[in-house]
């Protein structure tokens, strides 16, 4: 809740209630987590790969879990009989819900990709992908990269922290260094506060107008990404 919620002042100005705040977590806290059961299932995970799955779901537990037990199936895996899960086991595993993984389509935003954003949005509407978990998925790159771009403003070159960054899927990381020099920290600020304010509108529309908003405001943050090259 924002500060000037009247819930909120109410709540904080009450001995009968309890205010609790109380953070989602990060990609780096979700894929500690999801290390976590992979343990528990005797599986042995690199962080990337949970890293991966960690974004392939969306930051959702449940749906994590999820992807373990079907890995811990796969495997045959147990407390008992720990095994070290094959990268190309979860592609194939994932590729039931595949359709749903958007960060080609927020590379390509961030990119400024227009030709191959073009296609990878036309792909999502037809298959309903929803247009606040499109946005989402941004907001995560682009708090992502403004903690990398504070490492470069520290004097670290953008490929030396690219590779120091053990969230990044591999296959990801020279886009993600190009995105890295592409947005500097006031760049990413205001987009960050911009994104915020999509969801917004997002959550106030119906899902079929939500999905032209996003589409529209996504391919002018491609365009300005494409200025800054």
């Amino acid at each position: 809740m924002k500060k000037t919620s009247k819930l909120r002042k109410l709540a904080e100005g009450s001995k009968q209630a309890l205010t609790l705040i109380c953070y989602p977590p990060g990609e780096g806290q979700a894929a500690a987590n999801i290390s976590a059961m992979a343990a528990e299932q005797g599986l042995r995970m690199d962080r990337a790969l949970a890293m991966r799955i960690a974004r392939y779901t969306g930051l959702d537990r449940k749906l994590a879990a999820m992807e373990v037990e079907k890995l811990a199936l796969y495997h045959d895996a147990s407390a008992e009989n720990p095994v070290t899960v094959d990268v190309r086991a979860f592609g194939q595993l994932s590729a039931e819900t595949a359709e749903e993984n958007v960060q080609a389509l927020v590379n390509h935003v961030l990119g400024g990709k227009l030709r191959p954003l073009a296609a990878e949005l036309a792909a999502n509407r037809q298959m309903g992908v929803d247009a606040v978990r499109i946005i989402r998925a941004v907001q995560r790159q682009v708090t992502m990269l403004a903690a990398l771009r504070a490492k470069v403003e520290s004097g670290t070159s953008p490929g030396a922290v690219i590779r120091a960054a053990p969230s990044i899927f591999y296959k990801e990381k020279d886009m993600v260094e190009a995105q890295l020099i592409r947005w500097p920290p006031g760049r990413l600020a205001g987009l960050n506060g911009h994104l915020i304010d999509i969801e917004q509108k997002l959550m106030a529309v119906k899902a079929e107008l939500g999905v032209v908003i996003m589409e529209e405001e996504l391919t002018k943050i491609a365009r300005a990404a494409a200025r800054f090259s």
